[in-house]
């Protein structure tokens, strides 16, 4: 009759969900390899999951990447408008750092409408701990 516990096989799958789940939060957490900061802003609507569409991210350096791909600023209309007819898309998600000057964003919405993407979503963070909007409007 045996009285003890073996725990080794215990303590092997608790080692492999532990490495799983390190693995699997270093994935998810560096938004897909491309180091940024959203902007934060209070009235931002959580998502459930990501909408479909064209993402193209602008990250602190400038580098624009389309669907986690390099791309030239020059080759952006053109690879715009092949990833949505790839996709039969019309909508288009602009991630850039929240330190990404507002010419680079700007060139970028330009860029979706000559590619014929007419559906425009700008990803942004939920800011919690804000009571006032960042921007004051003036009261006549």
């Amino acid at each position: 009759m045996i009285t003890q516990i073996n725990f080794v096989p215990f303590t092997d799958v608790l080692l492999v969900l532990l490495v799983i789940f390190m693995m699997t939060a270093t994935i998810l957490g560096n938004e897909g390899g491309l180091e940024m900061r959203l902007p934060r802003v209070a009235s931002a609507e959580a998502q459930g999951e990501q909408p479909e569409g064209v993402v193209v991210t602008i990250v602190r350096s400038g580098r624009v990447y389309i669907d986690d791909e390099a791309t030239a600023s020059g080759d952006l209309v053109h690879r715009l408008a092949s990833a949505a007819n790839d996709r039969r898309t019309r909508v288009v998600i602009i991630r850039a750092d929240r330190l990404v000057p507002y010419e680079r964003v700007a060139h970028a919405i330009e860029a979706a409408k000559l590619a014929g993407l007419s559906d425009l979503a700008l990803a942004t963070e939920l800011d919690l701990g804000g009571d006032r909007p960042a921007v004051q409007l003036e009261q006549d």
